[in-house]
């Protein structure tokens, strides 16, 4: 009674190894095409900063409303014992 066993799994090993090699060969080629299209990410500065222009104008009117609402605290109740 021959059954080869070690054959089949042999060959099913190198099988599932090539197509491992393969599939890494072709996602590491598409990764470094990707990767040498981005660009880099650009330095901050005063001129460049990392907020957009509706998180800067609503940092303003928070820090505004913030002034108006730390002042009421002491103005308010000074205002009512007069």
């Amino acid at each position: 009674m021959d059954t080869p066993t070690q054959p089949a799994a042999a060959d099913t090993q190198d099988e599932a190894a090539a197509y491992t090699v393969a599939d890494i060969q072709a996602s590491s080629s598409s990764a470094l095409d990707t990767a040498a299209t981005v660009a880099p990410p650009s330095a901050l500065s005063p001129d460049n900063p990392p907020w957009g222009v509706a998180a800067g104008i609503g940092v303003w009117l928070a820090s505004v409303a913030l002034l108006v609402l730390i002042q009421s605290f002491a103005v308010v109740p000074y205002a009512l014992s007069q």
